[in-house]
């Protein structure tokens, strides 16, 4: 007795449905069941994700020309009258294969497509088709091409996100012609664009700028950044210390900084000190830099440019000197309105048993904190210098609700997610012992201290 095809015997419109949130892969093989489906992923799909999947499973056995040939059907055989809400396109192509790139976009553009994800893998000299018209595109990921705007350039008049990775030939001026001619541009990523030398953000030769949320990363050859945006609301960096100058930028809501390779924190220190100066006010900070040369008067005493700092994350090693010590002192003296302070530690010796700090350096003397909550330490392994810190906090927090006291360092990837690292060995020996024992006496009435 035959199979009965149940799922068949749907309507149409709920078929449309399931199919379309298949992978694109698995959509096109339903074609293949039965007479009843060899059409519907046609009208189902809307979405036209692109990678080497798409021809093999195994990704290193997809020909080129087996994959510019399929995906060519595909683009034939679509009869949906509805628009390509998106194209993604993943594949090692090159300049060879630039006619057969120019017409899937030219398709998806005059289809009405609002989302457009161009990767080639590999840098390429394959330049995007910015001759095209989109008149709906919201979102354009660039990866692994060439930029090269003509002279006749009209713009986007809907694009609201950008984002360009691996671009060997993107600099200030491409940056610059953009801004001004996508007027709806919200969100900017630049991502390990060698050729970017230096970065500028200019709301006053762009009228109108509406950019809110800018990342950089990773661009080796960045020396500076240059910032006049008075509707940014977040910023963040990631990448070798650049400097930063902040023109017209009234409120950020949010400041994330990943100094990666930077060894002088006199210099990081500074670029602190003069971000938090120069814009008025920022609700949030987090800062990853390795300052390994720190001097107690890096930081002014009056500086105003923490008075509303709201959070504050850093990321710093732990050694036996005290210009560290002293550094997050100054900065929590600082910003009375802190809520919440995240420190992630890293270890660069073995467990300290004593410390070179003086008794002055922490005593809390008449300071208080009346906004600091939350407080998160992680990366402990239970060193005098960190205990002294936490025992500083616990006794001027007076709001304090919460203090986290975790051994596992956390670190910032590329991609702005974090990761974990297991404790040092040393934290389960004698390192969680001796934190119990000096912190516990120093907690206040209805503060919890969570040791992991």
């Amino acid at each position: 007795m035959a199979a009965t095809d149940r799922i068949g015997l749907l309507p149409d419109d709920v078929l449309h449905c399931i199919i379309s949130r298949l992978p694109m892969r698995d959509a096109v093989i339903t074609g293949s069941l039965s007479r009843r489906w060899r059409r519907l992923w046609e009208l189902s799909v809307s979405h036209f994700d692109f990678d080497p999947s798409l021809v093999s499973s195994a990704a290193s056995h997809c020909r080129t020309s087996d994959f510019v040939s399929l995906v060519h059907r595909l683009f034939l055989l679509r009869r949906n009258p509805n628009p390509i809400k998106s194209l993604r396109l993943r594949f090692r192509l090159t300049f060879s294969e630039s006619d057969h790139i120019d017409r899937w976009i030219a398709s998806a553009a005059a289809s009405g497509t609002d989302d457009l994800d161009i990767d080639l893998d590999v840098p390429s000299s394959y330049s995007f088709p910015f001759g095209v018209r989109f008149p709906s595109l919201k979102s354009l990921r660039l990866a692994s091409c060439g930029i090269r705007l003509p002279i006749a350039f009209d713009g986007f008049d809907s694009l609201s996100t950008v984002t360009l990775e691996n671009i060997a030939d993107l600099n200030d001026g491409i940056v610059s012609e953009l801004l001004l001619w996508c007027p709806w541009m919200e969100r900017l990523r630049l991502s390990r664009c060698r050729g970017l030398l230096s970065l500028t953000i200019d709301g006053v030769c762009h009228q109108g700028l509406r950019l809110k949320h800018l990342r950089v990363g990773e661009c080796r050859n960045l020396v500076g950044i240059v910032i006049s945006a008075v509707d940014l609301a977040s910023l963040e960096y990631y990448g070798q210390s650049v400097s930063f100058s902040f023109r017209k930028v009234c409120r950020v809501g949010e400041v994330r900084i990943d100094f990666r390779g930077s060894g002088y924190g006199d210099c990081i220190a500074h670029e602190l000190e003069k971000l938090l100066g120069e814009v008025p006010e920022i609700g949030t900070v987090a800062l990853w830099a390795s300052l390994r040369h720190v001097h107690e008067d890096i930081l002014p005493q009056d500086s105003v440019g923490f008075s509303n700092l709201r959070q504050l994350a850093l990321d710093i090693p732990t050694r036996k000197d005290t210009g560290i010590l002293n550094m997050i002192i100054q900065i929590l003296k600082s910003a009375p309105l802190l809520k919440k302070f995240q420190l992630d530690l890293l270890w660069y010796s073995g467990l300290d048993r004593t410390s070179t700090t003086t008794g002055e350096t922490c005593r809390p003397g008449r300071f208080r904190h009346h906004h600091l909550n939350l407080v998160e330490l992680t990366g402990f392994i239970g060193n005098m210098n960190e205990i002294l810190l936490a025992k500083y906090i616990l006794q001027t927090a007076v709001s304090l609700e919460r203090m986290t006291v975790c051994p596992r360092k956390r670190c910032l990837l590329r991609d702005g997610k974090s990761e974990t690292h297991p404790a040092h060995l040393l934290w389960s020996v004698e390192g969680r012992a001796r934190v119990h024992e000096h912190l516990t006496p120093d907690v206040p009435p209805g503060a919890q201290l969570i040791i992991l």
